[in-house]
């Protein structure tokens, strides 16, 4: 879920750039205040929050109520505290975008491509679901049908996240740094090396064989995401 930190800064958690490992250090510094909606809401959704349900998603043991028995299930429960708009600490981090593809790509296909939501729910929506049917096991297949489908994917992406009302976007290049940045700058107590010690979290398996780009289809995807590239100061 995008969480929001006891102090009232909001942690906005694009897939595939380090956010699971972000979670589990403000879970473990006692950070957080409450889980906001989905796992990766973007920008609207966090600034609409009772637009798009409001409710936080939590697996846990429940009664069902008509079925009369205790379940292990996904369950949505209300937020603990509406979400303020004005005058709030937004953050995030991004990748470089080809990366983005390459990590996606290993996680997939080392999970058997599962299906990921659907962007038009309310209630089951992923801001990748748009990549679900897409999956192949040769990763040049897989960024062609992208390019095809949905040329610029990435740089899209991340524009669900940064937009006006982000209040930093650092980098998983150097996440652990640009987060300890963001906990200095909210004036946060922590003990800096505890969060330096943390360990991966999440992090894909390596493919079978070393990703190849093809050099052609390299160069397109990056005239694709040259806009991404450039904003994000990935550009050479």
């Amino acid at each position: 879920m995008a969480v929001q930190l006891k102090c009232g800064a909001v942690f906005l958690h694009i897939p595939k750039t380090g956010g699971s490992w972000v979670t589990k250090v403000f879970e473990a510094l006692d950070l957080v205040g409450h889980e906001i909606g989905h796992k990766h809401s973007d920008m609207v959704r966090v600034l609409n929050e009772g637009r798009f349900g409001g409710f936080t998603q939590v697996v846990r043991d429940v009664v069902v109520p008509k079925l009369g028995k205790k379940a292990r299930e996904l369950t949505a429960w209300p937020a603990a505290a509406p979400t303020p708009v004005d005058g709030v600490y937004r953050f995030c981090f991004v990748r470089h975008p080809l990366n983005w593809y390459e990590s996606w790509w290993k996680y997939e296909s080392s999970h058997g491509w599962k299906t990921f939501g659907d962007v038009n729910n309310v209630e089951d929506w992923h801001p990748n679901a748009a990549l679900n049917g897409l999956g192949e096991d040769d990763f040049n297949t897989f960024m062609r049908n992208i390019v095809e489908r949905y040329p610029g994917y990435v740089t899209e992406l991340f524009g669900l996240y940064t937009q006006p009302g982000i209040s930093y976007i650092g980098k998983q290049e150097s996440l652990t740094d640009d987060l300890v940045h963001v906990l200095k700058h909210l004036n946060i107590n922590f003990d800096e090396q505890q969060v330096r010690d943390m360990k991966p979290q999440n992090v894909s398996r390596a493919p079978k064989a070393p990703i190849a780009w093809d050099p052609a289809l390299k160069s397109q995807v990056e005239r694709l995401e040259y806009a991404g590239l450039v904003r994000y100061g990935y550009a050479q």
